[in-house]
């Protein structure tokens, strides 16, 4: 009886040092834990002394061996890593953690980006970022107070393009000058950055504007963005849904950060969780309600802090995907001005890569960004409730200029 004692024992003390070796130098430690849980119960029972002992191992290795399915399917099945590399002052100096936003683009510098996937050159671009934090935007006619303000990710950025071919820039252009082009978008950011930099009065370059229009560029993966489901946004500013459906800073995603327990089981590298509880999950009917209430927040800010000024949606996507079409309901519903880019873009359900930097890259070309800044400055530009003469003087607008393009 005694040696069965010691077997349980050794069985045991075997069982957890290689759990915690797992734990220790494993990169995906839940690949062995489950599976050394399950041999160690099953072993345990094999040695057990009592029914109750051995009821107890055999339920250990059974749940240690679903435990251990679920984290190899969701290994399998887990998102591709990405192929491309990346070379440049990009890859350097150029993020930078910033308090509000969650990270950002240092200041005053021109940062060279090269993107090459399987040897094959994606794009060699430079990234001209002004004094305040902006992506250079053509200069506005001397004095003009009128301003449209760009708010989105790296589709609004210009990522993989030059500063003059990014569409906020095309705007400008398209314009005459007759606006001040303030192109707030970044790489990885979502409606939350927007409404942050409102809800504080984080609008460089903005002051002096009389008459504003708002257009923020949107992608159906907005939605998992401001739930905080981006791997690389964990210090982005954190939002929550009161119980009346409003919205309220909540600090940083990272603002609460994992126990000791939970640093010393690192669940961050199991794979399940992840799946479950982590990035990976699913989206959630709430998560698009607080996107939502995110961007409806959003245009209220900006209203106020631009009395007068109208805000505009451009949403990519196609009508069908189920996604889009929540989005478009309830942008609609909430009575947000919300206009498909696919219309503005000539056979792009039959052809979406026509518009693309390449196979490897599906992020606007040269083209696209033009077409849709044609779109803006010939359509919502011109329709605006009140637009500037270029002189600071606000009058009524003229109607719409049909775009040839479109």
């Amino acid at each position: 009886m005694h040696r069965r004692t010691g077997l349980a024992v050794l069985v045991a003390g075997a069982t957890v040092a290689a759990v915690a070796g797992a734990l220790v130098f494993a990169d995906s430690p839940y690949l062995l834990v489950f599976p050394l849980l399950g041999l160690g119960g099953l072993a345990g029972a094999l040695v057990a002394r009592g029914a109750a002992a051995r009821a107890l191992g055999v339920n250990l290795a059974a749940a240690a061996v679903a435990l251990s399915v679920a984290e190899y399917y969701c290994w399998f099945d887990r998102p591709a890593p990405d192929p491309a590399r990346y070379a440049g002052r990009f890859t350097e100096d150029y993020f930078q953690r910033d308090d509000l936003l969650g990270y950002g683009p240092a200041p005053g510098i021109r940062a060279d980006a090269r993107k090459v996937v399987g040897g094959a050159l994606v794009y060699d671009v430079v990234y001209g970022i002004d004094a305040n934090g902006l992506r250079r935007a053509p200069p506005g006619r001397d004095g003009s107070r009128s301003c449209v303000l760009f708010f989105g990710d790296s589709v609004t950025f210009g990522e993989g393009v030059g500063d003059e071919q990014a569409m906020p820039y095309r705007v400008g252009v398209r314009s005459d000058g007759r606006h001040r082009v303030l192109n707030y978008g970044f790489h990885g950011y979502g409606p939350h950055q927007m409404l942050a930099r409102l809800e504080q009065g984080r609008l460089p370059g903005s002051a002096g504007c009389d008459a504003a229009v708002g257009v923020y560029q949107a992608i159906p993966a907005h939605v998992a963005r401001s739930a905080g489901l981006a791997s690389w946004d964990r210090h982005g500013p954190r939002y929550r849904l009161t119980d009346t459906g409003d919205v309220v800073r909540d600090g940083h995603f990272d603002s609460d950060p994992p126990g000791a327990a939970q640093r010393a089981l690192r669940l961050e590298r199991c794979w399940a969780v992840r799946r479950v509880w982590g990035p990976e999950r699913a989206l959630q009917s709430r998560d698009l309600d607080l996107y939502l209430a995110v961007v409806e927040r959003a245009r209220t800010r900006f209203q106020e802090r631009f009395p007068g000024g109208e805000f505009h949606v451009l949403l990519w996507g196609g009508a069908g995907e189920r996604q889009y079409d929540a989005i478009v309901a309830g942008l609609t519903q909430r009575g947000l001005r919300v206009h498909p880019v696919a219309a503005m873009l000539p056979g792009h359900a039959r052809d979406p890569d026509r518009y693309a930097l390449g196979p490897h890259d599906a992020h606007p070309n040269p083209d696209a960004h033009d077409r849709i800044a044609a779109y803006v400055a010939e359509t919502i530009l011109t329709t605006a409730a009140v637009v500037a003469d270029g002189r600071g003087n606000p009058r009524e607008a003229e109607g719409p200029t049909r775009s040839p393009r479109r």
